[in-house]
């Protein structure tokens, strides 16, 4: 599984944290590979995706199309990559109904009343966390499910599935793969913040019940540049030619992540004797050109058909999409296979979207818990000088061991 893949990686990994950063409000970690920096365009007006025919489902799609900014640039890519996912299946029993949440929980909570009024049999969005749980509320007195964008796997459940890779998720198959590997005692630099606080407990819970342990964990606050100290303390602890660790996860991105990583190497870490691990966070292959992260691990979504997607985007829409965007495709080819196969007439059921055997996608392969959260095969990826490595295969099929 040695194949080097190429900078067209990049939405692929960078998925994870842009999901996390969208579902927080956090514009800072949003990360683009590419999209002119420009408001939305997004007109009222835009109504129903021609081209279905009579007695097609209508799907809707709530996203914060009205916001100005990054958040408007990531709803207008996201409903371009829905429109394509249409286009490209050639499907005329799916109508695509883009709905605005205006970026708010009211907006969705209107957004959604609308799409049910007006017979939406599946919603798919909104994005932030509160939106698709106001959303989520008014579409259950229907019985239309919800598929969120959110990874705040607190709002999924009673209707509402989430079709985001989690920070929990990618955690756990890091450290899963790491201590297979002979790496039992832990450290971390986690940033400051709400998706710093999911990653460590995520952390702690996968390295304990794995029979591992935790020996400190270094947060940092990004806005005020206080890496120095941090960094030292644990490099500290990886330092010498018996450490106390022998795994040290970074769950940040670039470029912060370039400027801890020879931080690191000027304390005394060893990298021969701890091994560098991440979050999806690392997607971004500029960090290959960083030497002190050369040979580190990070997880995430399998490359398969995803550069297909990229280039097929680029032809149709003359710029790069955001990485998020693929998770709209994906929505719109499921919802496209959930419809063809409901009863004449019927709904989407919780039952069709619980199908054990999973889906597949740009992402790889996926399907939903009876509690609304994601389950996903990812792989793992190992930094190298020319750009970043599959080590090892996600799953192919549900079924049988974990991991």
């Amino acid at each position: 599984m040695g194949s080097t893949l190429n900078r067209t990686l990049t939405a692929a990994s960078l998925l994870i944290g842009l999901a996390f950063g969208l579902t927080a409000c956090d514009s800072s970690r949003l990360n683009f590979p590419g999209g002119r920096n420009a408001d939305s365009d997004y007109a009222p007006g835009d109504g129903l995706v021609p081209g279905a025919g009579d007695g097609a489902t209508k799907i809707a799609i709530l996203l914060p199309l009205s916001t100005s900014g990054k958040f408007g640039r990531v709803a207008k890519s996201m409903k371009n990559a829905a429109e394509l996912a249409l286009f490209d299946a050639g499907d005329k029993k799916v109508l695509l109904i883009p709905k605005d949440t205006g970026g708010t929980p009211g907006g969705a909570r209107k957004a959604a009343a609308e799409a049910v009024s007006e017979g939406a049999r599946l919603i798919l969005g909104p994005v932030f966390a509160g939106s698709v749980t106001a959303a989520g509320a008014v579409a259950r007195s229907s019985n239309v499910p919800v598929i969120g964008f959110s990874t705040t796997t607190s709002v999924a459940g009673n209707g509402i599935y989430l079709l985001s890779m989690t920070p929990q998720e990618e955690v756990e198959r890091i450290v899963d793969y790491t201590m297979k590997r002979g790496k039992t005692r832990f450290g971390a630099l986690i940033p400051q913040g709400g998706y710093g606080n999911v990653v460590s407990g995520a952390l702690k819970r996968a390295v304990e019940q794995r029979g591992g342990k935790v020996i400190a964990v270094e947060r940092y606050n990004q806005s005020t540049g206080g890496l120095t100290g941090p960094t030292a303390n644990i490099a500290r602890l990886a330092a010498g030619s018996n450490p106390k660790i022998d795994a040290l996860m970074i769950a940040e991105g670039d470029p912060l992540l370039r400027q801890i990583a020879p931080l690191l190497s000027s304390s005394g870490l060893d990298r021969s004797r701890v091994k560098l691990i991440g979050t999806g966070l690392w997607g971004n292959p500029a960090i290959a050109s960083e030497p002190a992260l050369r040979g580190g691990w990070f997880p995430s979504g399998p490359p398969g058909d995803r550069r297909n997607f990229e280039q097929r985007y680029r032809e149709v829409y003359g710029t790069a999409p955001v990485a998020i965007s693929s998770l709209a495709y994906d929505g719109v080819k499921l919802a496209g296979r959930l419809a063809a196969a409901a009863p004449e007439g019927g709904g989407i059921s919780r039952q069709a979207l619980e199908d054990q055997a999973g889906f597949s996608g740009i992402n790889g392969l996926f399907r939903f818990r009876s509690d609304g959260t994601p389950e996903r095969g990812m792989s793992i990826l190992e930094v190298t000088s020319s750009g970043f490595r599959v080590i090892d295969s996600g799953r192919d099929r549900f079924g049988g061991a974990a991991y």
